[in-house]
């Protein structure tokens, strides 16, 4: 069989070793799908209107997207 070095390893030690090379553009990359599905589910689930939801979680997408590209901006290859 295939085998890799996680084998044998629990999730959450698996987690806590992973966890550590997460970087702030990891969570900025994951906070744009999570700021746009969260405003399509609170317009589906409220009564507020669809695009005014829609709109919210774009712009909270487009808040990340900024933040990693001008205001905390990449410096180089190494890790942040």
């Amino acid at each position: 069989m295939f085998g890799s070095d996680n084998a044998g390893i629990g999730f959450v030690r698996r987690l806590r070793r992973t966890g550590s090379t997460i970087s702030r553009y990891d969570l900025l990359l994951a906070t744009i799908p999570l700021a746009l599905g969260s405003g399509l589910l609170a317009g589906a689930a409220t009564d507020l209107p669809l695009e005014a939801a829609l709109a919210a979680g774009t712009a909270l997408a487009a808040l990340a997207v900024l933040d990693g590209l001008f205001v905390h901006p990449p410096t180089g290859l190494g890790r942040t």
